[in-house]
């Protein structure tokens, strides 16, 4: 009989969830996917970021995504196939939500517990450091999760990139690499 290789669940794995060596990292975006525009930046910023976040010392890199179809998928392509991942020493957190009708299913190392979609948006946020949302447009929507998720975090968080679908950036940064 084989054994099924399961993800682990937070409490199983061996990188602490917060120290002095790790860097969270999450992410946010539209389920209508990222325009190519959108798409190329985010690639160049999650490069310069893992840049600095070496340059600056951080052994760990912990990234956290919703794992919906659309944007987190494509997030979660990106740093697995550009080795923004490193197998050794990094850790994908994927918050799933209890709603599987959008889920991509990725795979990840750490399996967060399936919660409604707002819940979990904020889950992303209380466990990182710093967020990257790629939001379907510019002008802010009350009915959006990504934007839910951008209003919290700057209540809660201060250190946003945004990525709007023509390429353009907003920053709102403190303390995180920049």
């Amino acid at each position: 009989m084989t054994k099924k290789k399961t993800t682990p669940v937070v409490s199983q794995i061996k990188i602490p969830l917060f120290d002095k060596d790790a860097m969270h990292l999450g992410f946010t975006g539209t389920r209508k996917g990222l325009k190519n525009e959108q798409f190329v930046v985010l690639g160049n910023t999650l490069k310069y970021l893992v840049e600095g976040f070496i340059e600056h010392g951080y052994k760990h890199i912990s990234w956290h995504h919703g794992d919906c179809l659309g944007a987190d998928e494509m997030f979660h392509k990106i740093i697995k196939h550009y080795k923004f991942f490193r197998e050794t020493t990094d850790l994908i957190h994927i918050h799933p939500p209890q709603e599987s009708r959008f889920r991509a299913y990725c795979k990840g190392n750490v399996m967060h517990d399936e919660k409604p979609y707002l819940v979990r948006n904020r889950d992303i946020v209380d466990l990182s450091q710093g967020l990257v949302a790629c939001p379907d447009g510019k002008g802010e929507l009350l009915r959006s999760g990504t934007w839910q998720t951008i209003r919290y975090a700057r209540k809660n968080l201060g250190n946003i990139i945004i990525i709007y679908p023509d390429g353009t950036i907003d920053k709102e940064m403190r303390g995180l690499v920049h």
